[in-house]
C-alpha cells in the first residue's frame, strides 16, 4: 500500500517533467481579475453648473464661514446636482430622497442619494436654521451636512455646511 503511493507521487512528478521538458507548461488557475478599488476623492467644484442663489450649495465649513465661492456640492431644486470627484466636475441625478412634505424646522434630518456611472453620493442633512416666520422675503435654509460618495466598495466622506434658497 505504502509502495503503490509512492509509486503515484513518483509518476506525477515524471508527468510534469515530461510536460514541462517538451516545451508546455502544466496548467495554472487563473483567477479573473477584479476591478481596481479606488477611493473617490471629493474636491472643489471648479465651474459650478447651477445658480447658486437659488438651489443647493454645500462646502467645507472653513469655505461656509469664510463665504467664499468654493463649492462641494452644487444642485438646482429639481434632482440635479453636481460634485468634483477625481479632479473633475460631474453631473448626478437623485435617485432617492425622504425629506419630510412639511415644512422643515431646526434639527429635522433627511438624506438624499445622487448617482451617475457607478458612483454614489449619499447627503445626509441637518436642518439648523430657518427663515424667521414673519419675514417673507426669507427663503433660505440652512443644514450641516454629511457627504459620503462610493464607488466600487470604496468610500470618502467630508462634512460640509450650506443652505438651499433662491
Amino acid at each position: 500500500m505504502k509502495r503503490d503511493a509512492v509509486f503515484l507521487s513518483f509518476a506525477s512528478v515524471l508527468m510534469m517533467l515530461v510536460a514541462c521538458s517538451s516545451g508546455t507548461k502544466p496548467a495554472s488557475i487563473q483567477t479573473p481579475a477584479s476591478p481596481e478599488v479606488i477611493t473617490p476623492k471629493i474636491g472643489i467644484i471648479h465651474v459650478p453648473k447651477f445658480r447658486i442663489e437659488c438651489g443647493v450649495a454645500l462646502q467645507l465649513p472653513e469655505d461656509y464661514k469664510g463665504q467664499n465661492k468654493k463649492y462641494v456640492f452644487n444642485g438646482d431644486l429639481a434632482e440635479s446636482g453636481q460634485m468634483n470627484i477625481d479632479g473633475r466636475d460631474v453631473d448626478l441625478m437623485m435617485v432617492d430622497s425622504n425629506e419630510p412634505e412639511r415644512e422643515l424646522k431646526v434639527g429635522d434630518r433627511f438624506t438624499e442619494t445622487y448617482a451617475r456611472d457607478g458612483l454614489n453620493a449619499q447627503i445626509d442633512y441637518v436642518v439648523t436654521g430657518i427663515c424667521d416666520p414673519t419675514d417673507e422675503s426669507c427663503e433660505v435654509i440652512n443644514f450641516d451636512a454629511t457627504i459620503t460618495v462610493e464607488r466600487n466598495g470604496a468610500k470618502q466622506q467630508v462634512k460640509t455646511s450650506g443652505l438651499l434658497g433662491c
